[in-house]
Parts: C-alpha cells; structure tokens; sequence
C-alpha cells in the first residue's frame, strides 16, 4: 500500500491546492462583501426624498450599476472556481496515472487513447466527444473513484463549466440568440434555482448566479479537494 505522500506527483511536487484553495476562499469572499455593500446601499436609499427632478434617472442608473456589478461578480467567481477544479482534477487524475493506475475492466472508457484526458468522453456508441465536464466525471467512475466525491458532482461540473464557457465567449451583455440558447438549456437541466436573469423589455439580457449558488460552489470545490485527500484513493 502506498499513501499519496509517497505517491510519484504528476506535475511538480510544489503544487498545492491548499494555499489555492485559501486564496480562493479570500477572493470569494471580498467579492461577495462588495456586492453587499452596494446592495445594502441602494435599498437604503430613499430616492423619493432626493428632491431634484433627475431622481428617477438616478434611480434607474443605480439600479443598472448594481446589476452590471453582480454580473461581474458572478463571471470573476466563475472564472476562479473552473480554472481551479480543472487543474485540480487534472494533476490528481494524472498523478494516479503516473503511479500505474488503470480503468475498471469494461468501461467504456478504458483502453481508449484519450483515457486520461480529461477535456474528452466516449458517448455510448464509444464516439470520443469533446467535453471537460463530461470528460472529467467520465474519468472519475473509469476509475472507480466517484464515492469520494459529492453525490451531486456530475450536476456541479456541467453547470460550472457551462456557465463558464457562456461567460467566456459571450461577456456581459451576449447576443440574444446567444442568451435564449442558454436560457433554454438552464431550463431544461432545472439549473434555474442557481441563476438569476435580467431582462430588459421582457426578454433576458444578463445572467448572474445567485449568492447562494457561489457559496454552493466554493462547498463543492472543497469537498473535491478533500475527497482527493481521502486516503482511499490512493492506495495501490
């Protein structure tokens, strides 16, 4: 039997998602503490005190400036929680890999040339598809490892990533075929309790998540690490 502390690393020996983890944790935190801020802000204001004739308008700018802030706070939360499970799954799955791990017998993963590349699966009729969240969970139950990880790791990984890749090629304000689009997936996956849109003449405009869904996500990044750290895992 091996423990992970004599385990060969994949990448580097100095890699550490702990201290990634903690800096996660600061950055989350500052960002949810400056949209309160200005949360808490603008619902103490009474504008219909403020005696001057632009007071609707400074209503409506305020109210537009608070919900471009939670946009961007949801898009920097996001684009630290994928990069760090990415990388995360990446450097543990290849470090079993380094020290002779192999898939479960029969699985429709093992024996394929991308079994651990995590940013591919293999579809049921054995087609490799590109896909990290997929990919990813694939590789998980290849190699029988997916009772250290949250039951409900299959639904955070698409979400997280889905959302990201949204961000990322569309920005703040996307196209509207580009909003329906995703708008429609959110509904078809039940992902609405983790959303929050804006809209604007009826129709949706900007995606957000809801806080609780960030804190839902730094949970789960959490519980990832930890599931690696489980002793299980690594012994040969």
């Amino acid at each position: 039997m091996n423990d992970k502390n004599q385990l060969e690393e994949y990448s580097f020996p100095d890699y550490d998602p702990d201290q990634q983890l903690i800096a996660v944790s600061k950055v989350i935190h500052q960002l949810m503490l400056c949209l309160d801020t200005e949360e808490k802000t603008f619902e103490n204001t009474d504008y219909s005190k403020i005696n001057n004739k632009y007071a609707e308008d400074l209503y409506a700018s305020d109210l537009c400036e608070l919900g471009f802030l939670d946009v961007a706070v949801s898009h920097s939360a996001i684009a630290i929680f994928a990069p760090f499970l990415e990388s995360l799954f990446r450097h543990e799955i290849n470090t079993l890999k380094k020290n002779d791990y192999t898939g479960t017998p029969n699985h429709i993963r093992t024996g394929r040339n991308n079994f651990w590349n995590i940013q591919y699966f293999y579809s049921s009729d054995g087609k490799e598809q590109k896909g990290i969240a997929k990919g990813i969970f694939q590789t998980l139950d290849a190699l029988n490892i997916l009772k250290h990880f949250p039951k409900n790791t299959k639904e955070m990984l698409e979400i997280i990533f889905s959302y990201r890749n949204y961000t990322l090629h569309n920005g703040f304000e996307a196209k509207i075929e580009e909003r329906n689009k995703f708008k429609n997936k959110v509904q078809a996956n039940n992902w609405s309790n983790c959303f929050f849109w804006s809209t604007t003449d009826g129709k949706p405009y900007m995606i957000s998540m809801k806080k609780e869904f960030i804190n839902e996500c730094f949970i789960f990044c959490r519980l990832v690490k930890k599931g690696f750290d489980k002793k299980g895992i690594f012994e040969l």
